[in-house]
């Protein structure tokens, strides 16, 4: 059985560009990495060294080409070597149409129109699972996958990389708060 975390809305980074030829849409991607401190509202705890650590990554696609791309999901899955992947699905939504959040909840609008030269921006995080997700890589890396959907069949990607060990990598807060920065990620088409 996949698991599956449904985020609803944009959150707002190596570059990829795919080519266009049939289906596929001039897009690029660009990918951060970082880590995030993941506290469980549920259980207890005092102090921060208490919650595991989270793989935060932040992608980023462009609309390289002349025509506008419309999509209804984007899929971010940490891959371990062995055992299940995490995906988060997220349903792009772009707040300079005023579509509202709960037409994305519901089913009723989700499709996305990105024009020629824009970006939108989405997060991903492993939450309360790096741990597992960590036991099944074993000696492997874990592994970052972004694919990009319409229809329920992919239109970009899947774009794979390997991220690094959570433990080495700066964290999330304070890069928000321009106190370190994130590694970038380089992407490569899966199967390539």
């Amino acid at each position: 059985m996949k698991r599956i975390l449904t985020i609803i809305g944009v959150i707002v980074f190596t570059s990829f560009i795919l080519s266009s030829c049939d289906n596929n849409p001039d897009i690029s991607i660009k990918g951060e990495v970082s880590q995030e401190i993941y506290m469980n509202m549920m259980g207890g705890g005092s102090s921060l060294s208490n919650f595991p650590l989270a793989y935060h990554v932040t992608v980023s696609i462009k609309n390289e080409g002349t025509k506008k791309i419309v999509f209804d999901e984007i899929h971010g899955s940490f891959v371990p070597a062995e055992g299940e992947a995490l995906t988060n699905v997220t349903y792009a939504y772009d707040k300079s149409k005023e579509y509202s959040k709960d037409a994305y909840k519901d089913g009723t609008n989700k499709l996305t129109e990105l024009e020629p030269g824009k970006s939108l921006d989405f997060n991903f995080t492993t939450n309360g699972y790096t741990m597992n997700l960590l036991l099944s890589c074993e000696k492997d890396p874990l592994k970052f996958q972004f694919t990009v959907f319409k229809n329920k069949s992919p239109i970009a990607g899947p774009f794979i990389t390997d991220l690094p060990v959570v433990t080495e990598l700066p964290q999330y807060e304070l890069i928000m708060r321009g106190e370190e920065k994130a590694i970038l990620l380089t992407f490569n088409k899966k199967n390539d």
